[in-house]
């Protein structure tokens, strides 16, 4: 009975660690821009500390877009789309970008290769 009890527990432990991980996620609404990236500045120090990790250029855009600590970053690897850093960020690669209402901080970035 109390090995029972025991793998009972460890059984719920399981799901509710799984269940309760909060993983970044690509939104499942169409990209708002999908272009080469053609400038990355990284942030100062200043900048840093507000939270801000990047800010990206890209093609047919007019207005910098800025990457925080808040931006899910995911780089496609074939079916796979793991979390990315933001040193993946180079000039001349194709992202899509899901950028948040009414700003220029973007929401989400996935990097194609």
């Amino acid at each position: 009975m109390p090995s029972r009890l025991i793998r009972c527990l460890f059984v719920a432990m399981l799901i509710f660690a799984f269940t309760s991980v909060s993983r970044a996620v690509i939104p499942t609404r169409k990209f708002d821009v999908h272009a080469n990236i053609t400038k990355v500045t990284l942030a100062d120090d200043a900048e840093q500390k507000k939270g801000v990790l990047a800010t990206i250029e890209v093609e047919h855009r007019d207005k910098p877009i800025v990457v925080t600590k808040e931006t899910n970053l995911h780089q496609q690897k074939g079916k796979l789309v793991p979390e990315a850093k933001v040193s993946d960020l180079k000039k001349g690669q194709k992202v899509s970008l899901w950028i948040k209402d009414k700003s220029d901080q973007a929401e989400a970035v996935l990097i194609f290769p």
